[in-house]
């Protein structure tokens, strides 16, 4: 298969291709003005195989989505949308339900964790976490479009689990302690169960 990722390089911000037979493809999204700052960006494909990225400019979100060549485009062609103003701050992640709905998590300029997502129609916008939280964010969906994320609540020293759907939501503190730092890692199990790594000011790494 493919892998994909994106980067930001000075003012451009780029999407990568890694093909199977080792070869590497740049494509770029966008060349930014100079006046405006870019420094994080996330990418995820949809089941369909479209592909969209997320990017900040300054304090505003970005999104570009990719139309492959067809009937309408004789060649690959980005549509970009700013869809929120004034929020970012930090820790960015982009993920796509199995619903192939755009789902996109940060911290705002309040340290707040921050859910943004697009339900084919229109924005929401909504506030998971009043924080203070860190900037390392996890966040995976699993096929039931369970949302499973992990972050650390920095006034209470807390590793914190938000797991919620469009009905019910779970939150838990995984552990609490001055010592914990980011550096957060999380995947799942195959029964959708999450493994979750984070890195400890006293030299040793923890793991559930």
């Amino acid at each position: 298969g493919k892998g994909f990722g994106c980067s930001i390089n000075g003012s451009d911000v780029n999407m990568h291709t890694l093909h199977h037979n080792g070869t590497f493809e740049t494509l770029l999204v966008e060349t930014l003005p100079n006046n405006v700052s870019s420094d994080e960006c996330s990418i995820s494909i949809s089941s369909e195989e479209r592909i969209q990225i997320v990017y900040n400019t300054d304090d505003d979100l970005r999104l570009a989505r990719l139309a492959e060549k067809n009937v309408l485009y004789q060649q690959r062609t980005w549509h970009l949308r700013t869809i929120v103003e004034d929020v970012f701050s930090e820790g960015l992640k982009l993920e796509i339900d199995s619903e192939s709905k755009t789902h996109i998590f940060f911290v705002d300029v309040d340290d707040a964790l921050r859910h943004v997502w697009f339900n084919k129609a229109f924005w929401n916008n909504s506030v998971l976490d009043s924080g203070p939280i860190g900037g390392d964010i996890e966040v995976k969906i699993d096929e039931h479009n369970w949302f499973h994320i992990v972050y650390l609540r920095e006034s209470e020293g807390e590793l914190a689990l938000l797991k919620f759907n469009d009905t019910q939501e779970i939150r838990q503190v995984l552990t609490r302690s001055s010592t914990i730092t980011e550096a957060i890692g999380m995947d799942l199990d195959s029964n959708n169960i999450e493994q979750i790594v984070y890195s400890n000011s006293v030299p040793y790494l923890c793991s559930f």
